[in-house]
């Protein structure tokens, strides 16, 4: 009978999708306390046991289950948005799309301080973003 090998599980995830776009942009550094918390990948804090760069794919072992509990679309939606894009049914879609940026700064996602605007306006606050514990 041939050995079954199993991936070691490391808990390195982002737990937002905006993780990324948040990174690029100075975030670990301005915002370090909540970064080193909710975005360790993206912070290179720790090393995933998946390919980061692969948008369509499910990055937790769990993922196919969180979908037929309907949690794509539930209170942990965006931990699966970043997480379970492959059994969530979001590889077409661009993740920054619908959850990082409103709709009219979509086209400013060069702005080095995209964050910090987005913040004074109002828009998005870090401290406020649900997250899957």
């Amino acid at each position: 009978m041939a050995a079954t090998t199993h991936k070691l599980f490391i808990n390195c995830f982002n737990m937002n999708p905006c993780c990324d776009h948040w990174a690029e942009n100075g975030e670990c550094k301005t915002n370090k306390k909540y970064m080193e918390k909710y975005c360790k990948a993206a912070c290179e804090l720790c090393t995933p046991n998946f390919n980061i760069t692969n948008e369509c794919v499910d990055r937790h072992v769990s993922c196919k289950q969180w979908k037929e509990g309907g949690e794509c679309l539930g209170k942990s939606k965006l931990f699966l948005q970043e997480n379970c894009r492959e059994s969530c049914g979001l590889c077409k879609q661009n993740k920054y799309e619908n959850s990082c940026l409103p709709q009219g700064l979509l086209l400013h996602e060069h702005n080095k301080n995209i964050i910090k605007e987005l913040k004074k306006n109002g828009n998005i606050t870090l401290e406020n973003i649900p997250f899957r514990n």
